[in-house]
């Protein structure tokens, strides 16, 4: 598995985090969604430490990271 900047699990030396792409808090926070309904193929995408903060911090945005995952039209959109 390759995370976004290309780097494998050899490489890191450790697995790929697991990003949400829109963030579990955002579910929880919401009214009609629970947690769990924040764990779907097109909300998750493998990142390396370093990415992963870029995300976390928007420096890579959601359309980037669903386009990453080859989800051009992503059925939920916060």
């Amino acid at each position: 598995m390759q995370s976004r900047c290309g780097s494998t699990r050899d490489e890191l030396d450790r697995k790929p985090d697991v990003h949400h792409i829109v963030p579990v808090r955002w579910f929880t926070n919401s009214g009609e969604h629970q947690k769990e309904d924040a764990h779907f193929l097109e909300n998750v995408i493998s990142l390396c430490i370093r990415c992963h903060r870029k995300a976390d911090f928007g420096k890579i945005t959601r359309d980037e990271l669903w386009s990453l995952i080859g989800v051009e039209d992503p059925v939920f959109d916060s």
